[in-house]
């Protein structure tokens, strides 16, 4: 288990910055037994459909924190834009716009910005409008059933025999077999 000493001293300072000046809304806290796991709690923002919303997160730095982006998702159920259903963030500076200048501080005030204000990916492609739909196709119609020819009276319907077809391949699993019909 990672002890103080062994972190890197940005690691250290950045906690200790957490723990006696906490950003308003939001509690860090470092797991006992590795200090690079952080308990996160994140209050839903004002004027937001989160705003009473207490959200659990978790945090990770890895080995190489600051050249690598935290791991962070949500262990509390949210349903968001930005958030799949594993808790997983889509947020830029977590993915390809991360710098060491971050801090984790930014990574957590940047979340909490994201749910008073989600980012639609696919909107911000279009310049900021939202994507078209496209037109759904009209049903198609299927032609009548005809009516089967009409027989002499008295006469009956002669009926198919039956056929052995092979296929080469069934449609459940994929195997060459022999279906009959």
């Amino acid at each position: 288990m990672s002890s103080e000493a062994a972190l890197p001293r940005r690691i250290v300072k950045e906690t200790q910055r957490l723990l006696s000046e906490p950003a308003p809304g939001i509690s860090a806290t470092p797991y006992r037994d590795n200090l690079r796991y952080f308990n996160i709690i994140i209050a839903g923002p004002t004027g937001s459909p989160y705003e009473s919303g207490i959200f659990k997160l978790e945090l990770f730095l890895p080995e190489q924190y600051p050249m690598e982006s935290p791991k962070v998702r949500f262990l509390t159920k949210i349903y968001h834009p930005n958030i799949d259903k594993l808790g997983r963030i889509c947020l830029d500076i977590l993915k390809d716009k991360w710098s060491p200048a971050l801090q984790i501080r930014t990574v957590l005030l940047s979340i909490q910005a994201l749910l008073s204000a989600p980012k639609c990916a696919a909107a911000t492609r279009r310049g900021g409008r939202p994507p078209r739909r496209r037109a759904a196709a009209p049903p198609r119609r299927l032609p009548a059933a005809r009516p089967p020819p009409a027989l002499p009276a008295g006469r009956p319907r002669p009926r198919a025999a039956p056929t052995t077809r092979s296929r080469t391949t069934s449609p459940r699993c994929g195997r060459r077999t022999k279906i009959k019909r």
